[in-house]
């Protein structure tokens, strides 16, 4: 063998009635070549550490690496692995920066790194194979946290950002910057099947200016650029249904006057005057079945304290009521066309 040392110093020392041998191996700048495969023994419960003086690199060459198993790529681990630092996936991947922005991120992506999902064939995922009842198993789990000696303010603390950013030329039919699926393809029963389920809650005597479970924001900053339609939440039809569904609920919102309320509680809350609100099919209040477009089961109060409007074809058919003060009876009048075609309110009571 070609081998080029400069210092081999072989240690026996007798511990226990065992012998051991402790080895330091100092080489020179040229390489140390075989001719056939190697072992290194270090005995059993020794460590083989390897270390580099002046920053340099530790190179395998052409071959794999394995820990554990034998490897069939570059580096192939049988068990747990930690990593104190960074991992790069990719060779254009970035640590700690996202267009110039500084991000805490424990694993960055090429964005070069592709996947084919075509059914049978997309074999790459975690397979989970409980041996217990009763565990929580989670496909990828991000939790961010900050100690409670901690006293700087924070901008925006979040557990994971995802984006997607187009500056092809390109057409592309769907750009996501996330999209959740659940399917259930087992025999056993699913009492909650949800395809994304988000949680916000506080646990401090303090103030906090805004909750929200879901926020949703749409722009269009782009001048002589066209949306044909924007969404601030779009949930589409029911995409395929071979079964029964017993209920079907496009918005379901549950109990919101649950604890102290110090004003009204809204189910539904749209805070622009300007904008519409249209229902195609028929609107109950207190029916779950209504026959008409509007029915309601109980009175309906007109409480009109606003300007009663100049009654034309386009008011035509409101009612108004005006509530009198003292000594005054109230009125109610309906906006109505007479047979010459004049536009009046009329009075009924």
């Amino acid at each position: 063998m070609n081998k080029k040392i400069l210092s081999l110093f072989v240690l026996l020392v007798v511990v226990s009635g065992a012998t051991k041998a402790l080895a330091s191996l100092t080489f020179s700048s040229a390489a140390i070549t075989g001719d056939t495969a190697s072992t290194i023994d270090v005995g059993a419960g020794n460590a083989l550490s390897l270390q580099t003086t002046n920053g340099g690199n530790i190179i395998t060459g052409s071959g794999n690496v394995g820990i554990g198993i034998t490897p069939t790529n570059k580096l192939t681990v049988s068990g747990t692995s930690n990593f104190t630092g960074h991992v790069a996936m990719g060779t254009n991947a970035l640590i700690n920066s996202i267009q110039g922005t500084p991000y805490q991120s424990l694993l960055a992506l090429d964005d070069t790194l592709s996947w084919s999902l075509d059914g049978a064939a997309l074999t790459n995922y975690p397979n989970f194979d409980p041996a217990v009842n009763g565990l929580y198993l989670k496909g990828n789990l991000t939790w961010v946290t900050t100690p409670d000696t901690n006293n700087k303010n924070i901008i925006s603390l979040e557990a994971g950002v995802f984006g997607v950013d187009n500056y092809g030329t390109g057409n592309i039919t769907d750009l996501y910057g996330i999209e959740s699926a659940s399917y259930q393809e087992g025999t056993g029963s699913v009492t909650n099947l949800e395809g994304a389920r988000t949680y916000t809650g506080n646990y401090e005597a303090l103030t906090i200016t805004n909750q929200a479970g879901v926020n949703s924001y749409i722009y269009n900053s782009k001048v002589g650029s066209t949306i044909t339609n924007g969404y601030g939440l779009k949930i589409t039809s029911v995409s395929s249904n071979s079964g029964t569904y017993t209920n079907t609920y496009g918005v379901y919102v549950g109990d919101m006057s649950i604890g102290t309320q110090t004003n009204y509680p809204f189910s539904f809350y749209a805070s622009d005057a300007n904008t519409y609100n249209y229902f195609a099919g028929n609107v109950g209040v207190g029916v779950t079945a209504p026959s008409q477009k509007f029915e309601v089961n109980g009175g309906v109060r007109l409480n009109t304290v606003t300007a009663k409007p100049t009654c034309d074809a386009t008011v035509r058919g409101t009612f108004w009521s005006f509530q009198g003060g003292t000594g005054v009876k109230d009125t109610v009048e309906v906006c109505a066309k007479d047979v010459g075609d004049a536009y009046a309110w009329r009075t009924i009571y």
